[in-house]
């Protein structure tokens, strides 16, 4: 599972929201770092997932926020900033 995970050109994370409601990823597995050209700790020092997403993208993804706190699982696409 490890290798097919860490080969696969998808990836997943799971994360908490913080103080401020940003997502926060804490268990991320694929090819996360290689698809979004950051790694988990550059997405909390930007200020999480929202400041690394496409601003038009931003408000698709405050929709999903309330699906997350419910506990649904999500599969959601949005364009990640350079």
């Amino acid at each position: 599972f490890r290798l097919f995970t860490e080969l696969a050109s998808d990836y997943v994370y799971e994360g908490r929201f913080d103080e401020a409601g940003q997502l926060i990823p804490e268990i991320v597995a694929g090819s996360f770092e290689r698809t979004t050209g950051y790694t988990p700790e550059e997405v909390s020092a930007r200020g999480g997932w929202m400041e690394c997403m496409h601003p038009e993208d931003r408000v698709r993804a405050r929709g999903l926020v309330d699906a997350l706190m419910r506990g649904e699982t999500l599969v959601h696409e949005y364009r990640i900033l350079d």
